[in-house]
């Protein structure tokens, strides 16, 4: 394009044709060198810059190539960056650029500052000390710490802490950040992401509570990871109830607690777990055994259940009865006793009700 165009210069012509949305690269080209026009004329978006009689055929087809590389190049920057800047600005996370000096605050926050903690983006850029106000009491001296260690020795840092929302509800977050240097490795940013893990420290906090009301139950309670049938937990009535120590069944097969009868403590397991895989439960009488090798008697209970750590599980809870069944026993053996005793005396017996109704005879009497 040629400097003087009449009633309209070059550079107003080039402006007009930038603010109608002209992206194709343009070239001006002037009679008169002038460094001032030349500078300004870069700056209002020109591709190039000639002189009239100062440039050959060849240097302006270089000038032209030149121009168009570099514009193509503007143009897959830009999409690039729309294509950052609609993932930053859509992903379900808080995504933060701070300065490299702690305190400063941040220089960019996406809009998920709104949805997780209720404040805009140009409120939150706008106090850089709302980020520390929003830190719960209790962790805000542990997270300017993890801060301060981030910004002195440039290590990534990884927090998880408590925030509060505008409308005062706490949330916990966890805080990933890196400190990013310029060509020179001198700071030059801070960035980071922000994502809400309430309902995983929810879910962490109601597993320990359970976990301490197993662990304090007077029966014996173990889980067994389902796909291999392994024993990952057993709390401390179980250990003791089997006289193992602690920790020492973990990791072993869940057949070591069945007793051998006229069935292998394996073939009790897979029918056990056969009616697991139908039912999803399983409750019975089972002879147990003991590390030493002693069996014994318990009730147990099995349903399936899925644990978050270890996937579906089998969570049994085993009741020892070993005494109420030897009571059983007893009362059968006395009662054999008695019966051939009663059927094997040579003279008549009977038993009657007071109504003297007979109830029962023994073989010589009949």
């Amino acid at each position: 394009m040629d400097y003087r165009l009449g009633e309209q210069d070059g550079l107003a012509f080039l402006r007009e044709a930038i603010s109608r949305g002209c992206d194709a690269p343009i070239i001006i080209i002037t009679g008169q060198g002038d460094r001032e026009v030349d500078i300004t004329a870069m700056k209002a978006g020109a591709a190039d810059y000639l002189i009239k009689g100062q440039f050959s055929a060849h240097e302006l087809e270089r000038s032209m190539r030149y121009a168009i590389e570099r514009k193509q190049t503007e143009k897959d920057l830009r999409a690039a960056e729309m294509k950052y800047r609609n993932l930053v600005e859509r992903i379900p996370a808080l995504v933060y650029r701070a300065k490299p000096v702690e305190g400063e605050g941040s220089i960019y926050i996406n809009p998920q500052i709104e949805t997780m903690l209720g404040f805009s983006p140009s409120e939150w850029l706008a106090d850089p000390e709302l980020w520390l106000k929003q830190v719960h009491p209790e962790d805000c001296q542990r997270v300017l710490s993890q801060k301060e260690h981030l910004h002195q020795s440039g290590e990534a840092m990884r927090s998880e802490h408590r925030v509060l929302t505008r409308d005062g509800r706490v949330l916990w977050v966890r805080d990933e950040a890196v400190l990013i240097r310029d060509e020179s490795g001198h700071p030059d940013y801070v960035q980071g992401v922000v994502v809400d893990i309430t309902d995983r420290k929810q879910a962490e906090q109601e597993l320990r509570l359970s976990g301490e009301i197993i662990s304090n139950l007077s029966e014996g309670v173990y889980l067994i990871r389902a796909k291999d049938g392994v024993i990952v937990y057993t709390n401390p009535r179980f250990e003791e109830m089997f006289g193992y120590h602690h920790g020492e069944m973990i990791d072993r097969h869940v057949s070591i607690v069945n007793a051998p009868t006229h069935k292998s403590p394996e073939e009790t397991t897979r029918e056990i777990i056969r009616a697991l895989k139908r039912d999803n439960v399983w409750r019975g009488e089972i002879q147990n055994i003991k590390k030493d090798g002693t069996p014994f008697w318990c009730y147990a209970s099995v349903t399936t259940f899925n644990h978050p750590e270890y996937g579906e599980v089998w969570i049994s809870i085993h009741r020892d009865i070993t005494e109420r069944k030897q009571a059983e026993f007893a009362l059968l053996e006395s009662e054999e006793r008695y019966r051939s005793l009663f059927e094997g005396v040579p003279a008549g017996l009977y038993r009657s009700n007071p109504g003297g109704e007979i109830l029962d005879a023994n073989p010589a009497l009949v």
